[in-house]
């Protein structure tokens, strides 16, 4: 069963612009893997995000799990695609704590709070930051934030 489809996928930043992304067809098996290769500015990060939901497709469709999620002018939210992303620069919230920031994902998704207090400290304990909950992104160095941006990526089960 494939698991991802993107067909022909076209995204531009400008309505007349010459497209980033150029009718990108490619498809994802469950259990395979795919591997995003090339240079700076190819179009990789954008097509994460289009995967991901952060940006929506000029043109083309993209399929997980069988259903469509995005086409042009359309798109799920991103919250209700399933997926985990970690960004490039972590974007942890630097007003929330290690468990809070963790925590964000099941919070939009309403587990309930014994559920998500058990998750939560079960991806913390995962990524070996178990002890660091309470902590504020300043109070830990810059591997521990990617770490805390891993946990909140596999928390929601994605």
């Amino acid at each position: 069963m494939l698991k991802l489809e993107l067909v022909n996928v076209v995204k531009r930043f400008a309505s007349e612009g010459e497209p980033v992304i150029r009718g990108l067809s490619t498809s994802v098996a469950e259990g395979q893997m795919l591997v995003l290769l090339g240079p700076s500015g190819c179009g990789k990060t954008t097509t994460l995000q289009l995967v991901a939901g952060l940006l929506h497709p000029d043109d083309g469709s993209i399929i997980i799990d069988g259903k469509a999620v995005a086409g042009p002018g359309w798109g799920l939210p991103p919250e209700r695609r399933n997926l985990g992303m970690v960004f490039q620069s972590y974007a942890v919230w630097p007003h929330k704590t290690v468990f809070e920031n963790v925590a964000y994902g099941l919070e939009l998704r309403s587990v309930p709070r014994e559920e998500l207090r058990r998750r939560v400290q079960q991806a913390l304990d995962l990524v070996h930051l178990g002890e660091l909950g309470e902590r504020y992104p300043s109070e830990i160095s810059g591997g521990q934030q990617q770490r805390v941006a891993l946990a909140r990526a596999i928390v929601v089960e994605p």
